[in-house]
C-alpha cells in the first residue's frame, strides 16, 4: 500500500523529465551526424480523475514538458485534425482517469463483440 503525501507525483516528474532531456540529448546528437530523427515518446498517466488537475499543476510547476488532459465530455473534440495518435505525440505527458480507461475499453470489447457475432 503506498502511503500520500511522500513526493511520488513530483519523483516521477522527475524521473520523466530526465528521460526526456536524454532522448532530446540524444536527439541533437542523431541530428548533428545527419542521421535518422526518433520521436519523443508520450508518457499516459492513468490516475483517479479528482487528481488530474493536481497532476497538472506539479507537471507545470516542476518541469518543462507539455501536457494534455484527456478527460470530460469534450475530449474528442479536443483532438485536432489526425486524430489522438498525432495530437498526443504532441506532447510529453497525458493524463486521463481510470473511469476513462475502463468506459472506453468497454465501449471497444462492445463493437468487437459485435461485429463478430
Amino acid at each position: 500500500m503506498l502511503i500520500s503525501s511522500l513526493g511520488k507525483t513530483v519523483t516521477t516528474i522527475a524521473f520523466l523529465q530526465l528521460r526526456m532531456n536524454s532522448i532530446k540529448q540524444d536527439k541533437v546528437e542523431q541530428f548533428i551526424d545527419s542521421t535518422k530523427l526518433t520521436a519523443i515518446p508520450t508518457t499516459l498517466v492513468i490516475c483517479p480523475a479528482t487528481l488530474m488537475s493536481h497532476w497538472e499543476n506539479e507537471i507545470n510547476k516542476y518541469s518543462r514538458m507539455r501536457c494534455f488532459i484527456y478527460h470530460g465530455s469534450s475530449r474528442k473534440k479536443d483532438i485536432p485534425t489526425g486524430g489522438a495518435i498525432r495530437a498526443f505525440g504532441q506532447y510529453c505527458v497525458v493524463l486521463t482517469s481510470y473511469e476513462l480507461v475502463r468506459a472506453e475499453h468497454t465501449s471497444d470489447e462492445t463493437k468487437v463483440n459485435s461485429f463478430c457475432a
